[in-house]
């Protein structure tokens, strides 16, 4: 590595620590960390990686790898939230890497930079959840596969499968990367497949790890305790797919605003195709159209992004009970569904024209993809991979058509704002609905009277089984009372018991999260 190399790392390392370090991490569970937290702490006390919680990925390497920051910190929400935050630098500058492998320095800093400036990947920094460690394993894996395709070393498929398996343990779609490159070699280049460096990294290896698990989920694991995710064919997998071009152009949007403001030079793309890729980009965009029409009127609203970890509302997930006001003025959704569609369209575009050496990354962008379009609800976050993935294809367009940088610097600057200041009301919010929670505690209420949303109501999950006596679910957990609600807002047939503010960074009043009592309680 020459010095302009190391000084492009530690500039990207810098700026990543300030941007995600300038928020502190936060002593509350934040979706699913309630039952990561309980992982890492059974392992602590007993050195069991057996857990009882109800989740169905891997996990196992993440729980090793949060225990050991709680063997250094003490084990708590915050010291789990901060091995997080140190993920995320790693996986920003691990996408430096990746990119270096087809781009230079300078585009490649700014790549990463749309990693690190996207709402969503910076919530999930500030959690203890597994996509931005699985991220980190899925991007350095890529990279090396890369560049044993490049040079064919030994060394470098070595690494990258050990990455891939570790990654596994994680979140078990990381080994994909081992099946997108065996189908690769498998339609292009035949013999590899008989070197046996090959067979063993890239069909052994991965077996073994998968076998392994399944081993241990099946006859170690007790799975009365386990909730299973709904994956099934159907319909929805064409809702899924429309959703997953619409948030690919939302995850890009700093390079759609380059786009845009280059639109007449990059007209030509379009005009030059042959007609079945027009065709192709036709039927993508009659399929987003007609996805926000629908949802419009027999969904829950026209906004395509309503619900996602990056919505009217704010950013991260929404787990307790009420109505909570938008951050920011609902009309900038109608031009930011605009823009992710013509980003998604010009991102589509690029990935049909693209290089002659992209089929590896095109087979393996479809099969990340693939397996969570098999799931009933979208969830955006499975899809960040796309990011820097898509970046490998986009941005050597962004060079060719001379597109304006300081458009891009601006779009990146505008979305890590909208993020930072996203999770700085999302924290704000939750430790004031804890204490909240411990405020009613305090005051002798019983703790299965309150309903406090996910986070606090999962600890009454038994064996991912409804009780009899359960009366509101929040994701996979439930309340067992609504005697007292934590809400955001004041609820029919509910007193006011106490209210909680929570502010600003400059010490704005940002809302109130409410401490009710359902009338006729003493």
């Amino acid at each position: 590595m020459d010095r302009k190399e190391l000084a492009c790392v530690a500039l990207l390392a810098a700026v990543s620590i300030t941007l995600i370090f300038s928020i502190a991490p936060a002593d509350v569970p934040l979706n699913d960390d309630i039952m990561y937290y309980e992982s890492v702490y059974d392992y602590i006390e007993t050195g069991d990686l057996n857990s009882d919680q109800p989740y169905t990925v891997s996990l196992i390497l993440q729980v090793l790898y949060g225990s050991v920051f709680a063997a250094v910190f003490g084990l708590s929400h915050s010291t789990l939230m901060l091995s997080m935050m140190v993920a995320g630098v790693a996986v920003v500058v691990a996408s430096y890497f990746m990119l270096r492998t087809r781009l230079d320095r300078k585009y490649s800093v700014l790549g990463a930079c749309v990693l690190l400036a996207n709402p969503i990947f910076y919530n999930l920094t500030h959690t203890f959840m597994t996509d931005v460690l699985a991220l980190f394993f899925v991007v350095s894996s890529t990279t090396f596969v890369i560049r044993f395709l490049d040079a064919g070393r030994t060394r470098d498929l070595a690494v990258a499968s050990l990455l891939a398996v570790a990654g596994f343990w994680v979140r078990q779609y990381v080994i994909t990367i081992l099946g997108a490159l065996l189908l690769y070699l498998l339609l292009t280049k035949r013999k590899e497949l008989l070197r046996p460096d090959v067979l063993g990294l890239v069909v052994l290896l991965p077996a073994v790890s998968v076998l392994g698990w399944a081993y241990w989920f099946y006859a170690v694991r007790d799975l009365s305790y386990v909730c299973p995710y709904p994956l099934t064919l159907g319909t929805h997998i064409i809702k899924n797919i429309a959703q997953l071009f619409i948030y690919a152009g939302y995850f890009l949007m700093p390079i759609g605003l380059a786009f845009v403001a280059a639109r007449k030079r990059i007209a030509p793309l379009f005009g030059k195709m042959a007609g079945s890729k027009k065709l192709a980009l036709l039927v993508v965009a009659l399929l987003m159209l007609s996805f926000i029409v629908v949802r419009g009127y027999a969904g829950p609203d026209a906004n395509p992004f309503d619900k996602s970890l990056a919505e009217p509302r704010g950013v991260g997930a929404y787990t307790i009970s009420g109505d909570k006001a938008p951050l920011f003025p609902e009309v900038l959704w109608i031009p930011i569904t605009a823009l992710s569609l013509f980003t998604a369209l010009v991102a589509f575009a690029v990935l049909l024209k693209g290089p002659r050496d992209s089929a590896f990354l095109t087979l393996l962008i479809i099969a990340l993809a693939a397996q969570s379009l098999l799931f009933t609800a979208f969830y955006d976050r499975y899809y960040l991979f796309l990011i820097p993935l898509a970046l490998l294809f986009l941005l050597p367009a962004v060079a060719k058509f001379k597109l304006d940088k300081r458009v891009l610097v601006a779009g990146l600057i505008l979305t890590a704002a909208w993020g930072w200041y996203g999770t700085y009301d999302y924290l704000a919010w939750n430790e004031a609905r804890w204490d909240a929670i411990d405020y009613l505690l305090d005051s002798g209420v019983a703790p299965e009277q309150i309903d406090g949303g996910l986070e606090y109501d999962a600890r009454f999950l038994e064996r991912c089984t409804e009780r009899s006596s359960a009366v509101r679910w929040h994701g996979w957990g439930y309340s067992i009372s609504d005697a007292y609600v934590i809400s955001f807002s004041v609820l029919d047939g509910y007193a006011g018991v106490r209210e909680f503010d929570y502010y600003g960074p400059l010490g704005n009043k940002l809302g109130t999260i409410y401490a009710l009592r359902k009338e006729g309680i003493p």
